[in-house]
């Protein structure tokens, strides 16, 4: 975001509110769900991935504030568990896009092992987590 856009600290608030309600739905372990208020949906690893990087890099830039760091520790943890050493993964969603209804997303299968899209996801989010720890 550059320091003189016009709608700058509109659009920082906005993604503050969206983090912070986010946050609320975030598991104990760490993860997001696969669709965030239906119980028993799985625990979803590209978006923990992704929300976790936007904490991250919002860290490390200034953005976000001290309310933030509870939720990134979370996400790292819950992330890194469920990394083998081998690269495989657990509970990455299949490519996401529109969905007919709500049963559809629920039965979305889940992948596990290696997957390009998962694990590309996983290493933005552990790359930014270095580059917030070397700030």
């Amino acid at each position: 975001m550059p320091e003189n856009h016009p709608d700058r600290d509109k659009l920082i608030a906005i993604h503050i509110r969206h983090l912070d309600a986010l946050a609320a739905y975030q598991r104990s372990s760490g993860m997001l769900m696969e669709v965030l208020d239906v119980p028993g949906s799985y625990q979803e690893h590209t978006a923990t991935t992704m929300f976790g990087f936007a904490v991250a890099r919002g860290l490390r830039r200034g953005w976000l504030d001290e309310r933030h760091p509870p939720f990134l520790d979370l996400a790292w943890r819950g992330v890194a568990e469920r990394i083998s050493l081998d690269g495989g993964l657990v509970d990455g969603c299949t490519s996401t896009g529109p969905q007919p209804d709500l049963r559809a997303y629920l039965d979305r299968a889940a992948e596990f092992g290696r997957d390009e899209r998962t694990g590309a996801l996983a290493l933005w989010f552990a790359v930014e987590m270095e580059h917030l720890r070397r700030a």
